[in-house]
């Protein structure tokens, strides 16, 4: 049983929300737009160009997932990395949670923009959630960058009722300090030093008035994944697409439940299912592949954006 619960955990993913006042993981400055029902979206901006790339982060995560990328792409595109309605910055009460429900303030947020035609990159979760956007409104999204992506692993329904089983909100309340240090840890292959400020922004949050709606929120997202296939849709998309992985990767594919598979299959797999898909595999990162080897990540991108 305890390796079951560990390994259920692994799939929440149960990284940092942050609390309402700006924390010393934020990188860049804050502004937040309003959408409706009193939501807002909260959001960083840096750069100009023609394009606008839009950062979608993961479960349980927030903007800052993309501190080590923001700069660099910021020199080539309007760059915008948003906090999730639920999450850090952005309005925090409990939601629906289902990929459809994310998609939908996701386009609804880039029309009070005016963004028109954006590549959507998206980590975890928030591959997920991107590739819903693009399913929803293909002729909105240029491109997608999808890193370690939720979506491309698929579980049957009594995987999917087991891994609900202990990611309910009372479970999420109950983890102890000692638990969510490991689950970070679990996010790469060598957990850089800043990461400490996203745990103890985790930490605090036990202590605020947020975290009764955050254990539900995460609760709910989890049963949006499970409920939001898109890999049967996967090859309705006529975009290009890089999916981008850790070769080090210890939450994809979920080890206990798919012990067989690898994570370079499971990437491969969903590549495989797209119309236009790249696929990527960084040596020396785990699941924030991204953040573990940003100038490698930053390589990847740029060559699938700009060069031709």
């Amino acid at each position: 049983m305890k390796n079951w619960t560990q390994l259920l955990l692994m799939f929440a993913m149960l990284i940092p929300f942050p609390l309402s006042a700006q924390t010393e993981a934020y990188q860049f400055p804050i502004q937040r737009q309003p959408l409706a029902d009193d939501w807002q979206i909260a959001y960083s901006e840096l750069g100009d160009g023609e394009q606008t790339w839009v950062f979608i982060h993961g479960l349980g995560s927030y903007s800052p997932a993309w501190n080590r990328n923001l700069e660099a792409f910021s020199q080539h595109a309007r760059c915008i990395a948003i906090d999730l309605p639920g999450y850090g910055q952005s309005t925090q009460r409990a939601h629906a949670g289902s990929m459809d429900w994310y998609a939908d303030r996701v386009l609804e947020f880039l029309d009070s923009m005016e963004i028109e035609s954006p590549v959507l990159f998206g980590h975890s979760m928030g591959g997920q959630i991107a590739v819903t956007v693009a399913l929803k409104q293909p002729e909105r999204i240029q491109q997608l960058v999808l890193v370690a992506p939720a979506g491309f692993e698929t579980f049957t329904e009594q995987e999917g009722a087991a891994i609900m089983g202990v990611t309910t909100p009372e479970m999420v309340e109950a983890t102890p300090e000692s638990q969510i240090r490991i689950n970070f840890g679990l996010n790469f292959s060598n957990m850089p030093e800043d990461v400490e400020a996203m745990i103890q922004d985790r930490f605090a949050l036990k202590r605020t008035s947020d975290f009764k709606a955050y254990t539900q929120v995460i609760s709910n997202s989890v049963k949006g994944m499970l409920g939001g296939p898109v890999f049967d849709r996967l090859g309705a998309l006529k975009i290009p697409v890089l999916a981008v992985y850790g070769a080090e990767d210890q939450l994809i594919p979920n080890r206990y439940l798919h012990p067989t598979l690898t994570t370079e299959q499971v990437g491969q797999a969903g590549v495989d299912a797209l119309g236009d898909g790249t696929l990527v595999m960084l040596p020396n990162a785990g699941h924030f592949a991204m953040y573990e080897q940003a100038a490698a990540f930053e390589e990847a991108v740029l060559e699938f954006l700009i060069s031709e």
